[in-house]
């Protein structure tokens, strides 16, 4: 199971590969999730912080994704442990692509 940081940093990259496949900039994303500033968004993609479960749905509007989906995503970086309870087996389809979590 990752550390807490390691899931923080693998969502702050899925969620980093899907803000730039939706043609947002820091600031454009940050205005349609009410997260507030941009830099906040920096810290979220970077690992520092994490996005806000309130901010969940706004984000999954903006990124283009199904809300349910993302939900999803954001329990298994973010609390692998209920997200294994919760789901058990269904790691495989949650159908992360691996170039959602590399570097861009």
């Amino acid at each position: 199971m990752a550390s807490t940081r390691e899931g923080r940093i693998r969502a702050g990259k899925f969620i980093r590969s899907l803000r730039i496949k939706a043609g947002l900039t820091h600031l454009k994303f940050a205005q349609q999730t009410g997260i507030g500033t941009y830099t906040r968004i920096s810290r979220i993609e970077s690992g520092e912080d994490r996005l806000p479960p309130q901010s969940h749905r706004a984000a999954a509007k903006a990124l283009g994704i199904a809300g349910n989906k993302f939900a999803k995503a954001m329990l298994y970086f973010y609390e692998p442990e209920w997200f294994m309870s919760l789901f058990p087996g269904e790691l495989s389809s949650l159908l992360l692509e691996d170039d959602q979590l590399e570097d861009t």
